[in-house]
């Protein structure tokens, strides 16, 4: 995944967005779920970490140089999907319960406190990862970026979100104004 992040701009010479948009669900979605990946402490926290980091690249090559608008669904929700997987991870349960047939949560969304210092490694790096995407000069990945900071609930989002809102605010409208305060307060849909 990582390969195929940081050569996205290549790659997406050879399909059309509607192939992309297919096997980037496919990959990032329920059906192959390599994202769970992320989450797997058999695999090094640094690669995991670099993998979360080498997605601003298909962001930064790919859909902020891209030409055609609106780009397909999955850049939008392809964070939203990273965060759900990440506070859904098994390890956030209490396996005996588990076993039981219960699914009870030792973290639930959003009780950073709670995590391991891997757990908030990762973390850290969606929320850095999305504060560069979000950065890029192109109102479509910023606002993906927006979308994916909604959906970690990582400390650092409300003031980074409040500022964009600062900066941006002569050129919002009311609807946008409110979808990115729901952006800040982690109560995006």
């Amino acid at each position: 995944m990582t390969s195929m992040c940081k050569n996205f701009a290549a790659i997406s010479r050879e399909y059309s967005l509607g192939q992309l948009n297919q096997a980037l669900w496919a990959i990032i979605g329920l059906d192959f779920d390599l994202v769970q990946n992320l989450w797997d402490n058999s695999v090094s926290l640094r690669d995991r970490i670099d993998c979360i980091r080498s997605m601003y690249v298909v962001y930064s090559d790919f859909v902020a140089k891209s030409e055609a608008f609106p780009l397909e669904n999955i850049f939008d929700m392809w964070w939203d999907l990273i965060a759900h997987n990440f506070w859904s991870q098994r390890d956030f349960f209490d396996r005996s319960a588990l076993r039981e047939g219960r699914a009870l949560k030792r973290i639930d969304t959003g009780e950073v406190s709670k995590l391991d210092s891997d757990s908030r490694a990762l973390l850290d790096a969606m929320f850095e990862t999305l504060r560069r995407i979000l950065d890029l000069p192109d109102r479509r990945a910023q606002k993906f970026a927006l979308h994916g900071l909604g959906h970690i609930h990582h400390p650092g989002v409300p003031d980074l979100v409040q500022g964009y809102i600062d900066k941006n605010r002569d050129g919002l409208t009311a609807e946008d104004l409110k979808w990115m305060e729901q952006c800040r307060d982690g109560k995006v849909l």
